[in-house]
């Protein structure tokens, strides 16, 4: 795990899923929690559907466009930041970061919302009960 992404943050068990992100220290509204820069890439859409297991079993989807797809890499803390449908941060793709939209308390699990921040078009348009 990279935890230069999140030098404030640590790994622990989540009441929603396995493994999640906590916060170690209070993050107060619009404070960046998760910086992915580092381990962000945008891929064609063409290029990354025809790919063997390779980029596919290292990173994570974050996000679509037009032609790209948006992945992070697996060892990023990023993936262990859980789904709610009340979360704590925002994705930013612009600037690749997880920013807090609340003031987090320490010891908070951190989260967002895939069916709005990083979801594929066919998630946003109907997100399953589960979501």
């Amino acid at each position: 795990m990279n935890f230069s992404e999140a030098p404030c943050c640590l790994i622990g068990l989540s009441r929603i899923s396995g493994e999640g992100l906590f916060a170690g220290k209070v993050f107060m509204g619009a404070e960046v929690v998760v910086d992915c820069s580092r381990s962000f890439r945008v891929w064609p859409q063409r290029s990354y559907i025809t790919l063997m297991g390779t980029v596919k079993d290292t990173h994570y989807f974050v996000g679509e466009s037009e032609f790209h797809f948006r992945i992070i890499s697996n060892n990023s803390l990023f993936g262990k930041v859980n789904h709610s449908r009340t979360p704590n941060t925002l994705w930013v793709p612009e600037n690749k970061i997880l920013i807090a939209i609340r003031d987090i308390k320490m010891g908070d699990e951190i989260t967002y919302d895939y069916r709005l921040e990083i979801g594929p078009k066919w998630l946003k348009d109907k997100p399953p009960v589960w979501c």
